[in-house]
């Protein structure tokens, strides 16, 4: 991905050392939520987009909880190529953020 831009992401230095746990975390439901694709379980999807609806943006990460609303509402629909697209997008930016810490 040496090809792709990074993202800038400013995040309160208040914060930073919260912030790697916080990554990991998505990191984690990007896998979770494969898994409850391949079971079929919607409902758990969309607590977990909900979550991450709800998380993103207080941790500085807008664009993750816009992604996050996308996977509640495809899963509210039962969208499965919704998701699995946002799944896709979310590992992209994860891939591509560049934090720098205001202060």
């Amino acid at each position: 991905m040496s090809d792709q831009k990074k993202i800038v992401v400013h995040i309160d230095p208040d914060i930073e050392e919260l912030i790697p746990r916080f990554l990991d975390g998505r990191h984690k439901d990007l896998g979770t939520i494969q898994e409850l694709l391949n079971l079929k379980d919607f409902k758990k999807i969309r607590t977990i987009g909900h979550s991450l609806k709800g998380n993103g943006a207080g941790y500085g990460f807008d664009r993750l909880s816009e992604m996050g609303h996308t996977i509640e509402e495809a899963a509210n629909k039962q969208d499965q190529e919704s998701i699995e697209k946002c799944l896709v997008e979310i590992e992209d930016y994860l891939s591509r953020i560049d934090i720098v810490y205001d202060g």
